[in-house]
């Protein structure tokens, strides 16, 4: 399944989740809600810090991971998606720019349930924002981490080259020969086409992701949670 069609499911399910958690009407649900105190190196409007905090309701890891401490796959009975969406169903964001202020409210028909789970996201959020930021300094360490990567893939290619008498199409023509557009094969041992193809598809692979890490724009480090106040129990 891709990405996207992850989303799609997990909102789909959101929704027909909203009006099954809700009950009948007059039933009364429990809400708790975690405060968030975050701050920002840049001006950001109340929709760019909503999305920003919205993550934890669109990113099927970070539900997966409220999921995972709560043991809620196992306590509700459903599968990944399923659980996903019902999270996501249960959690609103509500912001406060110039008080630098968000509010994280959950609703359930338990309220134990409903403020662990209030805690347990703001706890993911906080965590996913935290390990999300990198300085310019820390992203230049990345990208010679990336370049060390490309140049063992090389090696490692090279080597299977030599080993296996295969000319590789992207390297230069020996002077005076007609460059080959495919591999050429000379006695190999069994499996070792698919040995080569492997790396040269990793090798291919991490010179694209370094090249996007040259290329593009430095992750955002403008944005931390920097207090939990964590949710209490309120009733509807």
């Amino acid at each position: 399944m891709t990405k996207r069609a992850g989303f799609a499911l997990i909102a789909v399910v959101a929704l027909l989740a909203f009006f099954v958690l809700r009950g009948p009407a007059g039933r009364e649900t429990a809400t708790a809600t975690a405060t968030l105190r975050f701050e920002s190196t840049a001006k950001l409007a109340t929709p760019e810090i909503e999305s920003k905090l919205s993550v934890i309701r669109e990113n099927p890891e970070l539900l997966d991971e409220i999921a995972s401490r709560l043991l809620l796959g196992e306590t509700w009975g459903h599968g990944p998606d399923e659980t996903a969406g019902l999270i996501a169903s249960q959690i609103r964001i509500s912001v406060e720019a110039r008080a630098k202020t968000a509010h994280l409210v959950t609703e359930a028909s338990d309220p134990i349930q409903a403020a662990l789970l209030a805690n347990t996201a703001a706890s993911v959020l906080r965590d996913f924002l935290e390990t999300a930021k990198m300085t310019p300094e820390e992203y230049q360490a990345r990208i010679r981490d990336q370049e060390d990567a490309v140049e063992d893939k090389r090696k490692l290619l090279d080597q299977i080259k030599k080993t296996e008498g295969i000319v590789y199409r992207g390297d230069p023509a020996p002077t005076g020969s007609r460059k080959p557009t495919h591999p050429i094969e000379a006695e190999r041992p069994e499996g070792g086409g698919a040995y080569f193809a492997n790396a040269e598809g990793d090798y291919e692979f991490a010179k694209q992701v370094l090249l996007a890490m040259k290329t593009g724009p430095v992750p955002e480090a403008d944005f931390r949670v920097t207090h939990i106040q964590w949710a209490k129990v309120e009733n509807k």
